[in-house]
């Protein structure tokens, strides 16, 4: 039964590996985009190329998913860099507010949980990989914050200067606390974990309608909550909350997941099924396609096919094709920089429609073809098959099956999708 099970393993495999297909050449083109957007001076990395209203702007989430890609890519200096900016908040006892100018300023004078937490992730993640330990001063700072943010159930509220509870930064700090357990053993960030946890048990997870709230008393559905949901806890720890993580992502399929017309630069159009930021039809503007978001559910859907790897080869095989061909669809919306900075590089979209409402209290940037650097950091992240919520890689990634299609055959040619 196990040598059948591997057989039929290894044939789906290599026809996914046939079917679906990604250019080398365009990883590192759109790896090179995002470094001709970093500030060389202060480190930082623009957010957007090509909405005139943000053309300076870098928020602090893009720059911990920078921080992700550029560890990924063994560009150690890269990543310093970034960093070395937020230890200098630190150390001059500033806040880490949500975005700044290139040049340091502050764009944007809020503080929110998430965003915290996640800059917190990427100090970790550099000390996991380095060893080097001076960025562990931005993750006990980012600790001091969380930890002012937590109410008597464990829970983390939004931030000083509000009173919602958000799943997605919940998800963030039980991911947080728990990594920085992990790299320094101290008992204390566990049961902080284990505290964000169980409030996350309690008041997001339901038996209802929508299994997952988008925060304490709010039913809003909310695509990240349910990639995050897999990425951040995992499947094990899902199962063992009494949550299903198959039928999360199914749900979120089943109310979240669009097919929508993309124009390209060319002026062509072309249909691209990808994940909305919400359940669309709530929204009352059409469904769109968010670069980021949908990156995210590929990874998720990695997540599952690692899990299963050893268990079950028919879902393996179901979840690895699922990853395979919502990354095959991003490339459909792959655009080309148009601005010296950028050298006409590829890039991703932050979705496939300029200025729309997003269902959760902000607009899509503006611009017809802007580039993101949350969507297209998530999609490497996605192929290079690391997870940043848990500081780890999975033995199952995108660049593993593209690299084993070389071995499996030489009639496979990796072309990419548009042309540059």
């Amino acid at each position: 039964k196990e040598k059948v099970s591997a057989k039929i393993r290894k044939e789906a495999e290599q026809l996914m590996l046939r079917r679906h297909s990604v250019s080398e050449k365009v990883i590192t083109e759109m790896y090179n985009w995002i470094t001709n957007r970093q500030d060389r001076v202060r480190g930082l990395v623009l957010s957007y190329e090509g909405d005139s209203s943000m053309d300076r702007v870098c928020f602090t989430y893009d720059q911990a998913l920078s921080v992700f890609v550029f560890l990924s890519f063994q560009d150690i200096e890269r990543a310093q860099e970034v960093l070395d900016f937020y230890l200098e908040q630190v150390n001059t006892r500033a806040n880490i507010y949500n975005g700044y100018f290139t040049n340091g300023g502050v764009y944007e004078f809020v503080l929110h949980s998430g965003p915290q937490a996640w800059i917190g992730l990427a100090a970790l993640s550099y000390t996991k990989k380095t060893g080097d330990r001076r960025y562990l001063k931005i993750a006990s700072h980012v600790a001091d914050f969380l930890l002012s943010m937590q109410d008597e159930e464990g829970g983390i509220v939004g931030g000083p200067e509000v009173d919602w509870y958000s799943t997605e930064h919940n998800l963030d700090a039980y991911a947080f606390f728990r990594v920085f357990y992990q790299l320094t053993g101290e008992s204390f960030y566990r049961e902080k974990a284990l505290e964000i946890k169980n409030w996350i048990s309690r008041h997001s997870y339901t038996s209802y309608s929508i299994p997952i709230n988008r925060g304490k008393g709010d039913s809003t559905i909310a695509t990240d909550t349910y990639a995050w949901s897999v990425t951040a806890l995992g499947p094990e720890t899902l199962y063992s909350l009494g949550m299903d993580p198959e039928a999360i992502l199914e749900f979120a399929e089943r109310k979240c997941k669009v097919t929508v017309n993309f124009k390209r630069q060319d002026n062509s159009n072309v249909r691209v099924e990808g994940f909305d930021f919400a359940k669309a039809r709530h929204v009352g503007r059409g469904g769109v396609v968010s670069g980021e978001w949908t990156a995210q559910m590929v990874l998720a859907y990695e997540v599952m096919a690692d899990y299963f790897k050893d268990k079950d080869a028919q879902k393996y095989n179901e979840y690895l094709q699922k990853a395979h061909f919502y990354f095959n669809e991003l490339q459909k919306m792959i655009i080309t920089s148009f601005s010296r900075p950028g050298k006409v590089n590829p890039s991703l979209p932050y979705a496939s429609a300029p200025f729309v409402d997003t269902g959760h209290g902000w607009r899509t940037p503006k611009g017809k073809h802007t580039g993101s650097l949350a969507a297209t950091a998530y999609f490497l992240i996605a192929y290079k098959g690391y997870n940043p919520l848990r500081a780890e890689y999975l033995d199952v990634s995108l660049k593993r099956h593209y690299q084993r299609a070389e071995e499996i055959s030489e009639d496979i040619f990796f072309q990419p999708v548009v042309e540059f």
